[in-house]
């Protein structure tokens, strides 16, 4: 006889599935995922609340039908998924599905089927599917994949953008170390790669500014100010340029430094320009100045001549002058009137040739009439006015400055290439000299070694000037050959 199971025996093991069933259905209502199990039949046997949402009805309306009978179309064991039907054919297997709600919207899911053997038999008795709802994870990923492709593309175009600029570009961390320099930056100081540029810039300041140049940038980066400083910077062929560098903090939302973005703009011809109008002002100042002391000796060299001579010619008018002082009064009006014919010649020289416009003759005459017993007699082709001029303003400057001694006057001719002779006049006196700091104003016009000069010895301060530009302009020039303070001077023309 078999033995009888006890119906409370079974009962009790009845009410212990029933109660395992419900808390494994409150389980997986509460899991954030779907969760099925489908028969060999492909009929839903179990599906959670979520599975049930997505389907839009209860889960009591949902197990026992298959799937096809649920969106209203035919599914056969072939038109199955690769994935789901590896589950039915033993083998566990996992992708992403993308599935249509009946409402119309798509949703995706991380899936996983695991097919349920049955112990005994080792066959499958249906499949549990398991599927992650990955829409917004995905479509965040989305984004941000997105986001990342506008960065690069932002990096890229701001990249092309500073490349295209001819200022230097450069951009640092926060602690100074440089990360990126544009391709002027590479190109002007010949580096071949971004990480030489960040290691080797500082080498590339000129010495001379380095220091300032740390000492600004550290203050900046110690305090986040921008730096603002005029340096020089060496190029690739060992030239330095003036550059104006600057660079400004770029801050997160906290306010802490991000990077340093900073540039470098060349102003080395800007640089130059300034100095030399600066130089331009200057000379116009001085030559206000000279034009201004000019004036004053002028207005005394002109007026003592013609002083004497509007005086004299009132005497002339008196009714009583003997013929002796007639004649004497006469003389002095002559001898002023050539003095102040000369002053006039040399303004009116000068002006010709500060104008280009200085007319020379070129005619025969005998050297021998413009320096007292030569000892060779030469014909030339010359100015002879103009030689005559040029050796009264040198013989008369010696005769003036030398108090006691001897004045000396050397000719020397020497034969010159295409049949010309270049003569050397020297004119030596033993005055009292020129002081070494005086010299270079000696041929500036309008000028004479200092004040005292025009008080003691009066004079216009143009007869060396206008000597060397005569002299110049025959081919020759006038130089100071020797002025030992207290030992005479010697002036060469040529």
């Amino acid at each position: 006889m078999s033995e009888k199971t006890d119906p409370s025996s079974q009962n009790a093991e009845l009410e212990s599935l029933r109660e395992s069933a419900a808390l494994f259905r409150l389980i997986a209502d509460r899991l954030p995922a779907f969760v099925s199990f489908m028969d060999t039949d492909y009929r839903y046997r179990f599906v959670n609340r979520i599975y049930s949402d997505w389907f839009g009805k209860p889960a009591s309306e949902i197990e026992g039908r298959t799937r096809a009978e649920l969106v209203g179309d035919t599914e056969t064991y072939e038109s199955m998924q690769p994935h789901e039907k590896s589950a039915f054919e033993g083998k566990a297997s996992a992708y992403e599905l993308t599935l249509k709600k009946p409402t119309g919207e798509f949703i995706n899911l991380d899936t996983e089927y695991i097919p349920v053997m049955d112990p005994v038999s080792g066959k499958v008795r249906g499949v549990i599917g398991v599927g992650q709802d990955v829409t917004a994870r995905k479509k965040a990923l989305q984004e941000t994949e997105k986001a990342l492709r506008k960065i690069e593309e932002s990096q890229h175009r701001y990249q092309s953008l500073a490349d295209s600029l001819p200022n230097m570009i450069w951009t640092s961390n926060p602690d100074g170390a440089v990360n990126y320099a544009n391709e002027r930056c590479l190109a002007y100081t010949g580096m071949d790669s971004q990480e030489k540029y960040g290691e080797g810039w500082a080498t590339m300041i000129h010495p001379f500014d380095l220091s300032k140049v740390k000492e600004i940038w550290m203050e900046s980066m110690k305090t986040g100010a921008p730096f603002k400083l005029e340096y020089r910077l060496r190029r690739f062929d060992g030239e330095y340029r003036w550059f104006l560098g600057q660079a400004i903090a770029i801050r997160n939302s906290y306010g802490a430094i991000d990077y340093w973005i900073g540039t470098a703009t060349d102003i080395d011809d800007e640089k130059r320009i300034a100095e030399e109008l600066v130089a331009a002002k200057n000379a116009a100042e001085n030559a206000n100045q000279t034009k201004t002391a000019f004036l004053a000796n002028m207005s005394h060299e002109i007026r003592t001549p013609l002083g004497a001579i509007l005086g004299f010619s009132e005497l002339l008018k008196s009714p009583d002058l003997k013929a002796d002082d007639r004649d004497q009064y006469i003389d002095t009006i002559l001898r002023n009137g050539r003095s102040l014919t000369r002053i006039i010649d040399d303004i009116l020289d000068l002006a010709k040739v500060e104008a280009g416009r200085l007319d020379t003759e070129e005619i025969e005459f005998s050297i021998e009439d413009l320096l007292n017993e030569v000892i060779v007699l030469l014909w030339i082709f010359s100015d002879p006015t103009r030689i005559r001029q040029i050796l009264i303003n040198i013989i008369g400057n010696a005769i003036k400055f030398t108090d006691s001694g001897e004045i000396e006057i050397f000719l020397k001719a020497s034969s010159e290439k295409d049949f010309f002779t270049k003569f050397l006049i020297s004119v030596k006196d033993t005055g009292r000299g020129i002081p070494a700091n005086q010299r270079e104003r000696l041929f500036q016009p309008f000028t004479q070694a200092d004040n005292s000069t025009t008080r003691r010895y009066g004079g216009t301060g143009l007869g060396l000037v206008l000597s060397r530009r005569l002299a110049q302009a025959l081919g020759g020039d006038v130089v100071l050959s020797e002025a030992p303070q207290g030992k005479g001077t010697t002036f060469i023309v040529s």
